[in-house]
């Protein structure tokens, strides 16, 4: 891993150490393995105690233990390390300890997880990890996953996947070239207080798109984490899609989508379940910020038959030279929101700054705090105030929040549509303060002063 890079995982230690302390989520290293990793050498030798030869070795259903090793880096030589089982643990140090980091060297892959003789089986587990330096090229067929693909799930907890890159280079097929650049999954991804960053899916053909920067998946599962500064390239004429996030449906819980790029969905595109109409995205008490689109939706896009419950949550300071900033929807989609702000997004030349869901007439909710939007339907919207929002950065908790100052027209006007204990960043933080909620995933205590340290200018 390169100077630079070093320091961009070293930056992410004060979060480890967050995270252990707010949840205790840390494991030791005495837990029972069925194979423990012994040396940090990238090995095919059987017996070597490398992290390839004891996957190679391993069973469905065991767990993989590293937290012994005594080095920070395992830099592999050898090419991506196969995962042929369905079920598959790697267990890392604990998250007060110094990360442990799986490098593909910028030269490959890291993990490619395909079950046999079921491939779309299984999930692989990584806990208190940091996956990085991924790199898959692929000239002639799709390139999917930068540091991790999955023809099944994949779960992080306590984890990190950051500079990853997936790239089409040449000889595309179908029109389809680079899709996740930090994971690629068939099936779900869940995310436990863990972060995807910096990481690309770049397709270099003409008519190629390039879909999640970060994350494709079937379903992507979020709780405490950040996907950030992931982007999606596409080749010229073609379009890509999703900096952040690609999926048919999204549940997303006090965490941070920001600073990603893309033509259409900087942030979130959700496409839903064309089997199943019926399911419904979920994004609550969560920031979605800083994202940045060139010809479609900056924040949240929603196609085909995606459907979305926005609750408690804050959209704000996304941008789009000629889709909506925040957050829109096609026809053929719902949307219920509540108690959310959809706020200081900014366009060039779209419908609407901040919300664009003049195509469907499937909205509703109330006590939402939306400055500019196309079409607004009776008792949606409380107020088109400004919130007073000091941009994002790090306000307490463990992810990254948009505070709010005083006298905004979002305190206390909120509404808690399902029962919340404490607002984004978590214990300590109460959902209500007051006379009732405010408005947003951010809810200002009693004492607090206004916020400007740590925040980032956008």
């Amino acid at each position: 891993m390169s100077t630079a890079k070093s320091q961009v995982v070293a930056a992410q230690l004060p979060w480890a150490v967050r995270v252990a302390a707010a949840f205790g989520a840390g494991m030791s290293a005495s837990i029972a393995c069925a194979g423990t990793v012994t040396t940090c050498v990238d090995s095919n030798v059987p017996g070597s105690g490398s992290l390839r030869a004891v996957v190679k070795a391993a069973s469905n259903n065991e767990t993989i233990n590293l937290a012994a090793l005594n080095c920070s880096q395992i830099t592999l030589t050898l090419g991506a390390i196969p995962i042929s089982v369905g079920n598959l643990t790697l267990q890392g140090p604990s998250a007060v300890h110094a990360p442990l980091i799986i490098s593909g060297n910028l030269s490959y892959r890291v993990f490619f997880h395909s079950p046999f003789p079921l491939p779309d089986t299984g999930t692989l587990s990584i806990n208190n990890l940091t996956i990085a330096d991924g790199k898959y090229d692929a000239f002639g067929t799709h390139a999917h996953g930068g540091c991790i693909y999955s023809s099944a799930a994949v779960a992080l907890t306590n984890s990190v996947v950051t500079d990853c890159h997936a790239n089409e280079t040449g000889g595309g097929v179908n029109g389809e070239g680079a899709r996740g650049g930090g994971i690629y999954a068939l099936g779900n991804v869940t995310l436990t207080n863990s972060t995807v960053s910096n990481s690309r899916a770049y397709s270099k053909d003409s008519g190629y798109s390039a879909r999640g920067g970060g994350i494709v998946a079937a379903n992507v599962s979020a709780n405490f984490s950040t996907i950030t500064g992931n982007s999606a390239v596409a080749g010229s004429a073609a379009t890509s899609y999703a900096g952040g996030i690609e999926a048919g449906n999204v549940s997303i819980t006090a965490s941070t989508i920001d600073t990603n790029q893309a033509d259409r969905g900087a942030g979130i595109y959700l496409f839903g379940d064309p089997s199943n109409p019926t399911v419904k995205s979920n994004i609550v008490n969560s920031t979605i910020s800083a994202n940045t689109a060139k010809s479609g939706v900056g924040g949240v896009a929603m196609s085909f038959q995606a459907s979305l419950n926005l609750l408690n949550s804050t959209i704000a300071f996304n941008r789009s030279t000629s889709g909506a900033g925040g957050l829109s929807l096609e026809i053929g989609n719902t949307l219920a929101m509540y108690s959310s702000i959809v706020a200081e997004n900014s366009t060039v030349s779209g419908p609407a700054a901040d919300l664009d869901i003049s195509h469907s007439s499937g909205v509703t909710g109330s006590h939402n705090l939306v400055m500019q939007t196309d079409y607004s339907p009776s008792g949606l919207i409380a107020t088109t105030g400004n919130p007073r929002l000091v941009r994002l950065g790090f306000h307490g908790g463990i992810t990254r929040t948009c505070a709010v100052q005083s006298f905004s027209p979002a305190l206390e006007q909120g509404y808690l549509y399902t029962f919340l204990f404490d607002d984004q960043r978590g214990l300590g933080y109460e959902r209500s303060v007051g006379f009732g909620p405010d408005i947003g995933a951010y809810e200002r205590q009693d004492g607090d002063d206004e916020i400007f340290a740590d925040s980032f200018d956008y």
